[in-house]
């Protein structure tokens, strides 16, 4: 068990983004930058602002969170060594939590919905890919296996009216919406607050799993597809199994592996 202000380091540099937050003293504080082919440095840069910031170091923390991927081969192995690095040498608990779940975190918080289907762009014409749904905690929860696929053959479960979320819907957004069965197009009407980029229109007859205010007839859900990974909503994810104390979410230093989801090429 760890008391609720225990300071807490996540990392992610899974993809073109990399971030870092700190859990310090009740609060939570972000760095954030679109880098590519930067990450190997400026997520130690990111890491020793915030120290900084806070006043906080290394020896001062309870546990490290990870980006374990999917995601940039070289990428999620930066952020897994870190983890390990840094966990090894302090003798800290690590938790790895999936990029894309913190995307469909992110994405369902954004547009207040219950749950969505997250593909990323995994390049060579495949996709990264995974459902998930809103649990009680208000958490995203798997509703299936992540996979890797190319986007027309994604599998999507029969009747799904989540959101969808992620850079492949604007990389490959013709052939997922052939998996997903539906036609996107311009939502004819937005939600108050909300600024998505696409709109997913059901197809004849189906209806959302949660119709969006102020949207006629509730027949629009959201496409998300510029949301990435961030590292605040990896602890997000992270701070209730570390201060629970969650053995099934936590891993000893050694066992903080990455997620490729296919082999390196």
């Amino acid at each position: 068990m760890f008391p609720v202000t225990a300071t807490v380091l996540a990392i992610d540099t899974a993809t073109e983004a990399c971030s870092a937050a700190l859990h310090c003293g009740g609060t939570v504080r972000r760095r954030f930058e679109i880098a590519p082919r930067r990450h190997n440095t400026l997520i130690f840069e990111m890491c020793e602002s915030l120290f900084e910031e806070t006043g906080a170091g290394l020896g001062d923390l309870d546990a490290i969170v990870f980006g374990r991927g999917p995601g940039a081969f070289t990428g999620v192995r930066i952020a897994a060594s870190f983890a390990q690095g840094v966990g090894y040498a302090r003798g800290l608990p690590v938790v790895p939590v999936s990029d894309l779940r913190a995307v469909a975190q992110a994405a369902m918080e954004r547009h207040n919905a219950a749950s969505a289907l997250v593909a990323m762009d995994a390049r060579m014409g495949e996709v990264y890919y995974g459902c998930f749904r809103r649990g009680e905690d208000g958490l995203a929860a798997p509703a299936g296996d992540e996979g890797v696929a190319p986007p027309e053959q994604v599998p999507v479960a029969a009747g799904f009216r989540g959101i969808c979320a992620g850079s492949a819907w604007r990389v490959h957004r013709d052939a997922l919406n052939k998996a997903l069965g539906n036609a996107l197009e311009k939502a004819q009407a937005m939600a108050p607050g909300t600024t998505p980029e696409r709109a997913l229109e059901g197809a004849p007859g189906t209806m959302p799993e949660r119709a969006l205010e102020g949207v006629p007839g509730g027949a629009a859900r959201i496409c998300d597809e510029d949301l990435l990974p961030d590292a605040a909503v990896m602890l997000q994810l992270a701070l209730p199994v570390i201060i629970a104390g969650d053995a099934n979410a936590i891993v000893e230093a050694a066992n903080a592996l990455p997620i490729y989801l296919r082999s390196p090429v």
